[in-house]
């Protein structure tokens, strides 16, 4: 193309000198905007995070998660985070997958295909509504565990086959089940006592459908903790969540 002319009577240029002058123009815009971008990428967190909880937790002041979250999106507003809440063999499966980037939950048992870092405890009393036998109203703590023994106890599937305290033998129970939520259905039909997380069933003893049976040797500590596939890069993002969560040696505990 013939983008000028040049001689006696001046420079002046083609229409087509005139097209490429527009178009370099435009170029030279974008790559200033291509200059800006990459220089406040430079300093800033983009990508996304994928987070899974186990679910009915979020009443437990000792989880961490909230306030993780939200030192997150305020130290790096620009990444997408996705939260959702699972049961623990969704959450195990969906990291497995490559669904979740981490997952946090009770562990009961430490599997070889994930990497473990500790947060903190969830404590679990043993409970029964008002319409039990048992009922008192109150905490019953010189309530013998002999007699504990002998009512209908609910079997929560994670946690029986792995309690080596075996203090009552849940194992020998009628009534099963997965979720924290359907244990205290069953609690509540007044058939079966039951164990639950004290942040969950706080509210059912303030209104006076639940007490608590039996003193500090039955109770149970349920640690929780961040998972990660085993393998899976610790990327700024992750460990970002993870500073936020409290895992300060982040990539070294890694």
């Amino acid at each position: 193309m013939t983008l000028c002319s040049r001689g006696r009577e001046g420079f002046e240029l083609t229409q087509y000198g005139i097209n490429v002058y527009q178009a370099t123009l435009e170029l030279f815009v974008s790559l200033n905007l291509f200059r800006e971008r990459l220089h406040n990428s430079r300093n800033e967190l983009l990508g996304d995070i994928a987070i899974c909880v186990v679910d009915n937790t979020i009443s437990d002041p000792h989880s961490p998660v909230t306030n993780a979250v939200q030192q997150l999106h305020q130290k790096a507003p620009k990444v997408q985070i996705r939260l959702q809440t699972a049961q623990l063999d969704d959450i195990e499966r969906g990291m497995s997958e490559g669904r979740f980037h981490c997952g946090i939950a009770p562990v009961y048992e430490m599997k070889t295909d994930f990497d473990y870092f500790p947060l903190y405890k969830e404590y679990s009393k043993l409970y029964c509504s008002m319409s039990h036998p048992l009922y008192s109203g109150s905490c019953d703590k010189n309530i013998s565990v002999e007699i504990l023994r002998e009512q209908k106890i609910i079997n929560h599937l994670y946690v029986t086959p792995r309690d080596d305290r075996r203090i009552i033998p849940l194992q020998d129970s009628g009534a099963q089940a997965v979720q924290v939520e359907s244990v205290a259905m069953l609690i509540l039909t007044g058939h079966f006592i039951g164990y639950l997380p004290e942040h969950y069933a706080a509210p059912f003893i303030a209104r006076g459908q639940l007490c608590e049976l039996g003193d500090e040797t039955v109770r149970r500590e349920n640690p929780f903790c961040l998972m990660i596939k085993k393998g899976r890069k610790i990327n700024p993002i992750i460990r970002l969540f993870m500073q936020s969560l409290g895992l300060e040696d982040a990539e070294a505990a890694h």
